[in-house]
């Protein structure tokens, strides 16, 4: 039996997709590719698009945008049944955006692997997260020192998000597409307007990059999607 590798692949530019992932792509016999059930757009196949990964490799799979359970679980396990059966003519890949263990598809896949199978020979790449890129771009630092620095994933719950970024020297707000007029109102309210940057897609077609340290929050008619990202630093000297 094959090996299974589940692959991050950075939060959008080719650049910045490790070199042990691309080794690890270019190895492999298959490559599953997920992307949202119904969308035209998977942010994975780009990339592997740009690294002139062999599209022949490609097993493309879906996964529905539904927050029922037991269909979400019955997904996975397919999608793993499908994995182990490749896995008997060779090595596989599973990719994703980001980073594999960081609110990524991989997770429940994983698990799903585990319960079918014990002896499958598996390794995770990381990959660079989405926070990590955006600090980068804007040469914002995460923490300093002792600092504590919060990944939030976006709710829809201010009141919570409020305490959050109160007690938190650092918050990363993810997925904040959907709340981002919410979201940038509480910040406003605190005061923290001028210590927060923003940026969607990043090095992924439609990127918006938004440095509110230096301009003011304007809100785009175009709504932000999924890969929205927020950092929020409570002091900035």
């Amino acid at each position: 039996m094959g090996r299974f590798f589940g692959v991050g692949l950075g939060p959008g530019e080719a650049e910045l997709v490790t070199l042990r992932a691309y080794r690890v792509l270019q190895a492999v016999d298959v490559i599953f590719v997920p992307r949202a059930e119904g969308s035209p757009d998977a942010a994975a196949e780009r990339i592997l698009a740009a690294l002139d990964m062999d599209s022949g490799k490609f097993y493309p799979v879906s996964f529905p945008m539904t927050g029922d359970e037991a269909t979400l679980q019955e997904r996975y396990r397919h999608t793993a049944q499908c994995i182990l059966k490749r896995l008997g003519d060779g090595d596989v890949a599973y990719v994703t955006i980001g980073d594999p263990l960081l609110y990524s598809t991989y997770i429940y896949l994983l698990d799903a692997l585990c319960s079918l199978s014990s002896g499958i020979e598996m390794e995770t790449v990381p990959g660079i997260t989405s926070y990590s890129a955006v600090a980068a771009r804007f040469n914002y630092s995460l923490a300093e020192r002792s600092e504590r620095v919060c990944i939030y994933p976006a709710t829809g719950k201010m009141d919570e998000l409020e305490r959050v970024l109160l007690s938190n020297h650092t918050t990363v707000i993810m997925k904040a597409g959907r709340w981002l007029e919410d979201i940038m109102a509480v910040i406003e309210r605190l005061g923290l307007t001028g210590n927060t940057v923003f940026a969607s897609r990043l090095g992924l077609e439609g990127e918006r990059l938004m440095d509110f340290r230096r301009e003011p929050f304007i809100q785009s008619a175009r709504p932000e999607g999924y890969l929205s990202t927020i950092i929020v630093r409570r002091k900035r000297g």
